[in-house]
């Protein structure tokens, strides 16, 4: 955590959700597919998560940007979004969408 800036909020969120992850004892890596990035690939007891962690998603564009690389996946594995601030609808196109607090609980 020492390496990014104190203010770059999104970072340290991500590396919490990454920490969680390897916490509940998920192999975690970063995933890339067709170009897009995938936050986190985890592994455990012959599951797959895909998890994209993201600060907010207030805008329709930042939404959109969060959840495309995950839309475009093309398995039947769960695919969630943790996001930090405020509230969602809990699914989006099948992609459960799911509150920092939840998450961390």
């Amino acid at each position: 955590m020492a390496g990014y800036r104190v203010t770059d909020t999104g970072r340290l969120f991500e590396n919490a959700v990454h920490l969680q992850l390897l916490y509940e004892g998920w192999s975690v890596h970063v995933g890339k597919l067709y170009g897009k990035e995938v936050d986190f690939v985890a592994t455990k007891d012959g599951r797959v998560l895909y998890v994209q962690a993201t600060d907010e998603m207030f805008a329709s564009e930042t939404r959109e940007r969060e959840i495309a690389s995950l839309k475009s996946i093309r398995d039947n594995h769960e695919k969630i979004v943790v996001v930090r601030q405020g509230s969602y609808d809990t699914d989006i196109d099948g992609i459960r969408i799911v509150s920092a607090r939840d998450f961390f609980l």
